[in-house]
Parts: structure tokens; sequence; C-alpha cells
């Protein structure tokens, strides 16, 4: 019984003392954020794809330049900015995408096929149901007016099907030429899942 006693309160003594503790890291915290005059950076992707656009149109500058020239752009703004210290500033606008390499472009556009093909297998899925319960319903009807008029209907669902699963495959297939569409821009994988 003395054991059990002394256990006891070993394990509340240790959870009053890490209690303790907590308390003082978030005070230890609080103090240190107070102390923070300015927040850190925060990059965002539209901060990469300008970086990468003003790269990108500086090396292809250099490239087109001629070699005893002034290097490109050297009365321009930004550059002179740069060299004071200043960051450049770009104008607001992203540039259109170019060819392939824009990768929301790439995603959406694969998106919006998939999405395609789902609603058209959903919709040849609803068809079938459609079919099977005018089929049903035909089997179990007696009075030959009705079954030819739920024979109609069961005509045109399956004339429908069969238009529907031409479709679907027509999307299939606009999802592997869009894959080898990408795969000829050198657009990573990634981008297209």
């Amino acid at each position: 019984m003395k054991v059990v006693v002394s256990v006891a309160v070993l394990v509340w003594g240790a959870g009053v003392v890490q209690a303790q503790s907590l308390a003082q890291l978030a005070r230890q915290e609080a103090a240190r954020r107070a102390a923070v005059e300015e927040p850190a950076p925060v990059y965002t992707n539209a901060d990469l794809r300008s970086t990468r656009t003003l790269t990108s149109a500086r090396v292809s500058a250099a490239e087109s330049a001629p070699a005893d020239a002034a290097p490109a752009g050297a009365d321009d703004a930004s550059t002179q900015a740069t060299t004071a210290g200043e960051p450049a500033r770009e104008t607001e606008q992203e540039p259109a995408p170019a060819g392939g390499s824009d990768e929301r472009v790439w995603r959406d556009r694969m998106a919006e096929a998939r999405a395609r093909v789902a609603r058209s297998r959903l919709f040849a899925e609803a068809l079938q149901s459609r079919i099977n319960a005018l089929t049903a319903d035909f089997t179990a009807r007696d009075d030959p007016a009705q079954r030819t008029v739920l024979e109609q209907d069961r005509i045109e669902a399956l004339s429908e099907l069969e238009r529907v699963q031409a479709e679907i495959e027509e999307q299939e297939q606009a999802i592997r030429d869009l894959e080898e569409e990408a795969r000829r821009a050198g657009v990573p994988a990634g981008w297209l899942r």
C-alpha cells in the first residue's frame, strides 16, 4: 500500500513540475515574439515565378547580344536599382504562359479532361441503371401496350449509352493526347497528377 501511494505521489509531482515548465516555456516564447521587430519575409509562388522569368529574360538577352556590346539592359531601371542595392521592381501582371511553362495551366487542363471523363462515366452508369430498370419492368408487365412503351424507352436508353461510351473513348484519347503533348513540351509528370 505504501508503495502505491509513493508511486502516485511521484507521478503527481512529475506532472506538476512538467506543467510549470510548460508555463515557463509559453512565457519565454511570448517574450521572444514580442522582441521580434520585423517579421520574417514570406515568399510565395508568384515571387518564384517572377524571379524565374526575370532570370530567363536576362539569359536570353545575354545570348542574343553581340559579344562586344554592352550588357543587355545596362540602361534599364531595374538593373540600376539592383546595382544600387535595391530590389528590382517588376510589373504586377504575370506573363502569359508560353507553350507549357505554367504548372497551374497544365494541372487545370488535365483536371478538366478527367472531370469530363468522370461525368460521362457517371452518366453511363445512370443510363445502365435505367436500362436495367426498364428491362425488369418490361419483363414484369403483361400489358402489350405498356411493354411497347417500355421497349421503346429501353432502345433509346441503349442508343444513348452507346453514344456516351463512344464519347468516353474520345475523352480518354484526349487525355492520352494531352499527356503526350505535355511529354513533348517537357512538362514534369507531377504537373499532370
